[in-house]
């Protein structure tokens, strides 16, 4: 014998149903929410990172870069015009304690260096007296020795 349920029964169970549909859709338009949320949250962070590491490495730079000045400024004040007056008045040990004093105010750089217009290490912070090196083969050396201009090259 087929037992049928009451329509008031059927109706209960299609309300219920019902229910149960609307509280999945409810909690997967939450969970997409709470996603798009996140995602902003972290795309906002990262441009907020973003900043922060350019202004530090601003300041990393143009504390470099006063410090290339200084130096420049001494080389100047000593006299040199030419080529040779560097490698003659840079090539002192007076020069590399000089050198040395520099790169301990520089807490970002690890060495500082001397070189001539064809490579030729002068001077250097990595030793006394400096090994004899060249540099011509290195990119930043061909590039400011092709521009010829006196902006940092990173």
């Amino acid at each position: 014998m087929p037992s049928t349920l009451p329509s008031s029964f059927k109706t209960l169970i299609c309300v219920a149903v019902g229910l149960i549909g609307l509280a999945v859709l409810a909690i997967g338009l939450t969970i997409m929410g709470l996603r798009d949320d996140a995602t902003n949250a972290a795309v906002r962070d990262s441009g907020n990172i973003a900043t922060i590491f350019a202004e530090q490495t601003t300041r990393a730079v143009d504390s470099l870069d006063v410090a290339m000045s200084e130096l420049d400024e001494h080389f100047m004040a000593l006299g040199v015009r030419h080529p040779d007056d560097l490698r003659r008045l840079a090539a002192k040990q007076e020069t590399f304690a000089l050198l040395l004093d520099h790169l301990a105010k520089i807490p970002q750089a690890d060495v500082i260096t001397v070189m001539d217009d064809q490579g030729e290490l002068i001077n250097s912070t990595r030793r006394w007296p400096p090994l004899e090196l060249n540099f011509s083969d290195r990119d930043y050396f061909q590039h400011l020795k092709a521009n010829a201009d006196l902006r940092l090259y990173v």
